[in-house]
């Protein structure tokens, strides 16, 4: 079914409907919520919550092409995310070191490392500075939009992105040198 027809339905609540729209998305969006969530039961209750807050508010859901629907779902998810995050207090920002200077690795030194392998790695960084990663990196979001969706200034929006950063850049150059 079309994504246009499959939103018409879910917004009629549709069980059917419903159905498809988990079974099309559900691992995409559980991808994200494990990029956020460093507890496989914490990303699948935020995927579940994602999934009920869709199903209250599909009404307000407008279509504007393919793939609009996974989008928004996306979005919803990535909130969801994040005021779980804000809610356990675990949204701590890591002050950054200021001492060592880094290079960042080369295209071709990352090019061989497996895409699982760079998830976990950055699954590994601190909190605050893996939801600034997702967001900036992953999701596209400014510095100023980050700054507004976790209550703090740009800076530390922009901090937080150095931080993971460079912490992946070690992590790469150690994974690269020691043949891991």
């Amino acid at each position: 079914m079309d994504e246009r027809r499959l939103a018409e339905q879910c917004k009629r609540k549709d069980d059917t409907a419903w159905g498809e729209l988990y079974r099309s998305c559900a691992s995409r969006l559980r991808a994200v919520c494990l990029r956020y969530m460093q507890d496989k039961d914490d990303a699948e209750d935020v995927l579940q919550d994602a999934f009920v807050k869709a199903f209250d508010t599909i009404g307000s859901f407008s279509y504007r092409g393919e793939g609009s629907l996974l989008a928004w779902m996306k979005r919803i998810t990535v909130n969801t995310a994040l005021t779980q995050l804000r809610q356990k207090n675990s949204l701590s920002l890591v002050p950054i070191e200021d001492a060592e200077s880094y290079e960042e690795p080369a295209v071709e030194s990352i090019r061989q490392i497996s895409e699982q392998t760079l998830l976990t790695m950055i699954a590994e960084l601190p909190v605050g500075c893996r939801t600034v990663f997702n967001l900036f990196c992953m999701e596209g979001f400014s510095h100023r939009d980050i700054a507004r969706m976790l209550h703090i200034n740009e800076k530390s929006s922009s901090s937080q992105l150095a931080r993971a950063r460079r912490a992946l850049s070690l992590r790469i150059g150690e994974y690269i040198k020691n043949g891991e």
